[in-house]
């Protein structure tokens, strides 16, 4: 205790007499960076922690290219070694430039830092400011304290630079201290300058580690390396699979092969220098079509916002630049692992982004929490995020001011965000992305370049462009393009817009369109297109009532249902139909003492109040599949005492109720064959087990996992009753005890919500808003190119045309 209040006495001491620059870096202990106003800022990321500490080192303020990466990438390529450069400068960069800008600069050989703008404890030492000598007692002496890059070049480098500074400061010791020092606070100065001391001290605790701890160590340390690099390599697969290879590869977007035009739009985004710099003064940049979205990204420091009108291109855009980070995460283990998600799942029950991102890991992705967890810790992830403007409005403030706060970390993580134009104007507060890009609409010139090279002019959308000069008016996005390509590919020169003009240009376009996809393959003739453009509609409603693009099967829930009485039933009246089912089963155990007109009106009635209650802790108002489950001893052991406690109270309690209607016997034998089944449901661990990382997602893969979960119950729970019926010792008592314990096990385990989905399908078949077999028909639509399949979802392919199909319904 008295040497921590000497450290803190030394510590106040050297703060108070720091002459504050921007920043200050201790190089004494732990290697760590504080802003002017002592917030922590040092990188979080390990290389760019390294890179740092190399640029303060070098005191010259200038270090080249190849030197760095022979010190930090010495084992990879040189091309990835210069990718996992610009990936760290650019984390350092996001860093300082909101503090010093231009602090780290460079070109194509070096890299610069702005020495005169930081603090550095060892240099004061050394060039003889005597005030900073307490900080080395502090930390008895050791310098660049947790500094580790994983490379031999930067072991052998480090401890080189260690061994000079510690002689360097040992030589400022030798030179500095003085009776002066001493006699301002003899007690405090003298007990901290004892460090040589204490060295030997410190050195022997640490040998007192024996073979087996370190080996232990070790063996836990590799199993969680394997652990994240499998989570790694699965994520990257999956995110290819779902976005790159099943939506970019199938875009209409696609098919119209023009590049889209970018401005920077630094007025949509929050602006900490506003009052001192004025907008009006700062020049906005038009990047090139020609200019790749890599490169884009790459130097608006991995931090934007993507705004354009609907169907300008937005999701292809944030698409392309998945599949070129996917690239470069798949050949260099050092980069973030590029994850697509979409906003609009972003709900009232959510303050932190890291808790959004958790759930959407692994709802979308089938990734465990835990390692979701530290990889989020370890800023290991790079953002693509679409949807902003489909966020409900209820929640849109919560959803920026999280973003915003997990953009502002001292480590901020890459993140691109894509929102229409005209709904972004309305958002309050904006964004505190770094910068902000407007897609261009589609020029004069582009359109004409691409019809003359992709149709004749007499023939298709070229001739009634040339008919018809209003059409040219809608073409001015890579959406409508395709969608007018698609519709006139079957049509001569106006006849495409024979339908009258009640409806716009736009809605005649997309029916054109429509038609066009349903006569497309006749053979198929599994829908009509009246249930094909009805059901559509109905889904397309939904989905744009309840703020979302991405359709789960597995995911929808009881106010999907048409009516009050349908949701009641789905929710809570499931509850009570599955008490029915236990109490018929419960009499059956009854009748060896009752007779069944007294054993089921009592069990009803104790059923019944139970079930009562769980609808009153709104237990049912959701759907929630039971998918993965497991026995653990670590879920066992995490609060104990209370689950052996509550399980032998219900356990008595439940084996008294029995002894009133059986004997003593059986009573006691229930409640102990009940106490084992609470313990056994107390052990239950619903996290994804590690295999199932690599397994592919498939629509309704929840429900049908509930489905396997609750059979495996209902075997399960039968065995065990039938060992509880085998001690009673009655045939009749082994097969009413079986069929209720495997019963209420089946129920329990993923039951109840296989019959609250099949409820709700029904009723949105009876309502003829949904089809009875709805994969079918999903994988019918996506053939027709009304959706996407992506991963177990379906996304319609814009929504605009999502939005055409609510208003025609």
């Amino acid at each position: 205790m008295q040497s921590n209040k000497q450290v803190d006495i030394v510590e106040n001491q050297c703060r108070s007499l720091i002459i504050k620059q921007p920043v200050c870096i201790y190089l004494i202990g732990k290697f760590r960076v504080y802003s002017v106003d002592d917030f922590d800022i040092t990188p979080t990321a390990t290389k760019a922690r390294c890179l740092l500490a190399v640029l303060i080192i070098e005191n010259s303020g200038t270090v080249s290219r190849e030197k760095i990466c022979q010190l930090l990438w010495s084992r990879h390529a040189h091309e990835q070694a210069r990718a996992s450069l610009r990936q760290s400068l650019i984390i350092l960069r996001r860093i300082f430039d909101k503090i010093i800008p231009g602090f780290i600069s460079a070109d194509r050989h070096n890299i610069y830092i702005q020495l005169d703008k930081v603090w550095v404890d060892v240099q004061k030492v050394i060039d003889g400011t005597i005030e900073q000598l307490p900080l080395l007692n502090e930390f008895n002496g050791e310098v660049l304290g947790e500094l580790s890059a994983n490379d031999p070049e930067f072991t052998d480098w480090l401890t080189l630079k260690k061994q000079f500074l510690q002689e360097e400061i040992k030589h400022a010791l030798a030179r500095n201290i003085s009776s002066c020092i001493v006699q301002e606070q003899p007690d405090e100065i003298t007990a901290l300058y004892s460090c040589d001391s204490a060295t030997p001290v410190l050195m022997h605790q640490q040998g007192e580690n024996s073979d087996n701890d370190i080996g232990e160590k070790i063996t836990v340390e590799n199993r969680q390396t394997n652990d994240l690099s499998l989570y790694r390599t699965s994520l990257l697969k999956k995110v290819k699979a779902f976005w790159v290879d099943g939506l970019l590869a199938h875009s209409l977007g696609k098919k119209s092969l023009i590049a889209l035009a970018l401005k920077e739009a630094p007025e949509c985004l929050h602006q900490p220098w506003e009052f001192i710099v004025p907008q009006s003064h700062r020049s906005t940049r038009l990047f090139s079509a020609k200019t790749s979205i890599i490169d884009t990204f790459d130097e608006l420091h991995e931090s934007m916002l993507i705004l354009g009108a609907p169907g300008s291109g937005k999701t292809t855009l944030l698409l392309n630049l998945a599949k070129k980070t996917l690239e470069r995460a798949e050949k260099n283990e050092h980069m973030p692992i590029p994850v697509v998600l979409h906003l609009s799942t972003w709900g009232s029950q959510y303050t932190d982004l890291g808790d959004w991102l958790i759930d959407e890991l692994e709802n979308r992705y089938q990734m465990p929490r835990q390692l979701s967890a530290e990889i989020i810790d370890n800023h290991a992830l790079l953002l693509l995020l679409d949807g902003l403007d489909e966020v409900n409005a209820d929640c849109q403030i919560s959803c920026i001011q999280a973003l915003n706060k997990f953009q502002n970390q001292p480590t901020p993580v890459g993140m691109a965000i894509c929102s229409r134009e005209g709904d972004y104007a309305n958002v309050s507060p904006p964004l505190a992305l770094a910068n902000a890009v407007v897609i261009q609409p589609l020029s004069s010139k582009q359109l004409d370049h691409y019809l003359q090279t992709t149709s004749t002019p007499s023939y298709g959308l070229h001739a009634a462009v040339i008919h018809n000069s209003e059409i040219k008016t809608l073409l001015t996005t890579p959406l409508m393009l395709s969608i007018a390509t698609t519709a006139y590919q079957s049509y001569h020169g106006g006849d495409c817009l024979k339908e009258g003009k009640k409806n716009t240009l736009q809605d005649q376009l997309f029916s054109a369109y429509v038609q066009a996809m349903l006569q497309h393959r006749n053979k198929d003739l599994s829908y009509s297109p009246a249930q094909t453009t009805r059901w559509l509609g109905c889904l397309a409603r939904t989905l744009i009532d309840k703020k979302q693009s991405l359709f789960y099967l597995d995911g929808m829930q009881p106010d999907w249902a048409g009516t009050v009485l349908q949701h009641w039933i789905v929710s809570r009246g499931s509850i009570y139909l599955c008490g029915i089912i236990t109490a018929l089963t419960l009499s059956l155990l009854g009748r060896q003492s009752l007779d069944i007109s007294t054993s089921l009106p009592l069990f009803l009635t104790i059923v019944f109040t139970g079930c009562y209650l769980t609808t009153r802790w709104g237990y049912g108002d959701k759907i929630k599949p039971v998918a993965r489950i497991r026995l653990s001893l670590k879920t066992l052991r995490y609060k104990l005492s209370f689950k052996l406690i509550s399980s032998t109270v219900l356990a008595t309690t439940f084996g008294g109720g029995v002894a009133l209607l059986l004997n003593p016997v059986i009573s006691i034998t229930l409640g102990f064959f009940l106490f084992l089944l609470l313990i056994t449901f107390n052990s239950l661990d619903f996290e994804l087990p590690r295999h199932h990382q690599s397994q592919p997602s498939a629509p309704n893969d929840t429900i049908h996992a509930s489905l396997y979960n609750a059979l495996t119950g209902l075997a399960l729970g039968s065995i065990l009753g039938a060992t509880v019926g085998l001690f009673i010792g009655d045939l009749q008592s082994v097969i009413s005890i079986s069929v209720t314990f495997g019963v209420i096990s089946g129920l329990f385990l993923g039951g109840h919500a296989c019959i609250q989905h099949y409820l709700l399908r029904y009723f949105l078949w009876r309502n003829k808003t949904a089809p009875l077999r709805y994969t079918p028909f999903l994988e019918f639509a996506v053939r027709r190119a009304f959706l996407y399949r992506v991963g177990s979802g379906y996304l319609f392919i814009h929504r605009s045309l999502a939005e055409y199909f609510a208003k025609n319904l």
